[in-house]
Order: C-alpha cells, then structure tokens, then sequence
C-alpha cells in the first residue's frame, strides 16, 4: 500500500516534524505491521494565505499521485483555509481516484465534510488574523515593539516585557520604544523633504551628501527612505517627486 502525506506548517521545522511523526504512527497503526510505501511533501514555514500556485510542495504532491494512493494529513486545513482551494485540491486528488484521511477530521473523504471544514478553516483565519491585531494595537498602545525596531527609535534596556520566539515560548526581552534623538533628527530631515515634493532617491542622495548613514554605517536607499516614511503616513508612488504626481493627475483628469 503506498501512501501520500502532504504537511503545511506557518511556523517552524520542530512542528514539520510532529506532523510527519503523528501521520507515520497513524499510517504504522492502520497497517498493523503490514509493509507500505510513503512518500511526504512539505511546505515549511508556507502561511495559509499563499495561493496553492505558489506552494511548490503542495503543486508536485498533487502531481505525483497516481490512482489507489492513500493521502494523509495531518489536518485538513493544512491543505488551505480557503473553502474554495480546499475543495478544489479535493476534487484534485479525487480525480487522481485517491482516497483522502485525516488525523484530526474523521470520515473527511467526501466533498460536503471537506466543504464545511473549508468554511471552518477560513473563518479560523480571519479569527486568527482578527486577534492578531488587536494584540499589536494593544502593544502600540503601550508603545511596545511590534516587530523590528522602527527607525527613529530604540529599546529600553531596563524594562523587559513577555514576547514569544520561534518555538511559541515566551521568553523576557527589551520590548518598550524609546525615542533615538539623533534617529529623529534625521526622520525630521526626511518628512520635510518628502512633504516638499521630493522623491526617495532624491531624499536618500540628500541624506547622503550630507553625511548621514543607516544604523548599519551605510549610506541610505530609496526603498528604506520608502519603507521609513511608510510608517509616516507619507506614500506615493515610489521614487515619484510631487510636481510629476500632479502633473499626471491634472492631465488624466
């Protein structure tokens, strides 16, 4: 008997391996001693929200199943949670006249189950993503970092706050912003030549002449004057200086 696993995890290799060692024990325990095939497909640290196109593992597992293959996973969302790319991998593997187990959604292989567990999954997400959210706002909110340390400010060494790692632990880490005075100065420098119609690779040739450099001793880039002043509030299309914006806006009118 061969079987097919197929794994999707949004995090890190340690749950690629629980997936793989959970489907392994439930494939040894439904053969009960018998010999079989099995071959896994991974996408490691693939999030829910990359289209099925553009997850190679997911796109050669499907090409590589062949009638009579047992598929595995370790949950169904792992295929999606998207209702549509969900139902539209199982009737995928369906076609290939392949039977489709779950660990964790018993009597799954038929289009309805997986249907409603698409729906499930997809309300999941935006739970998921609803959550997160409102916990960066309530980390902005009491001015806690919220990922790399934006420019123009620094972490306070003294106050350490709880932050999770790659394992889902939560470790104490400096996580409060303070201002960078000499940051803000330069950040100061750069919203006034943007709001006076400059362009980034103008702004960044400026900062340069002038002799300033990036944290990493560099000379600054168009995309970081972009990234930096995106945190502003202050975009428009990159690298385009105020009197052309207008100028195409007036003649499109």
């Amino acid at each position: 008997m061969k079987y097919v696993i197929y794994q999707r995890v949004s995090t890190d290799l340690q749950e690629v391996e629980t997936q793989q060692k959970e489907c392994l024990n439930y494939i040894k325990q439904k053969e009960k001693g018998n010999s079989f095939e099995c071959k896994t497909f991974s996408d490691p640290e693939m999030s829910s929200r990359v289209k099925m196109k553009n997850r190679t593992a997911l796109i050669q597992f499907l090409e590589f199943l062949s009638p009579g293959d047992r598929v595995v996973v370790y949950k169904l969302d792992r295929f999606s949670r998207d209702v549509v790319e969900m139902v539209t991998i199982y009737r995928m593997i369906k076609d290939k006249k392949c039977t489709i187990f779950s660990l964790n959604d018993p009597d799954c292989d038929n289009e309805f189950i997986i249907g409603l567990m698409g729906v499930l999954a997809q309300k999941e997400r935006k739970d998921i993503s609803d959550r997160t959210k409102a916990a960066l706002r309530n980390k902005k909110s009491k001015n806690e970092r919220t990922g790399t340390v934006p420019y123009g400010f620094t972490l306070c060494k003294d106050k350490l706050i709880e932050i999770k790692n790659k394992d889902g632990e939560v470790e104490l880490k400096p996580g409060l912003l303070l201002l960078a005075p000499t940051e803000q100065e330069v950040l100061a420098q750069m919203c006034q030549y943007f709001d006076a119609g400059k362009s980034y690779r103008q702004i960044a040739q400026i900062l340069t002449n002038q002799g300033y450099m990036n944290r990493e001793g560099k000379p600054f880039q168009h995309m970081s004057i972009y990234r930096i002043l995106c945190r502003t509030g202050r975009t428009r299309s990159l690298d385009q200086p105020q009197e052309v914006r207008e100028f195409q806006m007036f003649h499109s009118g």
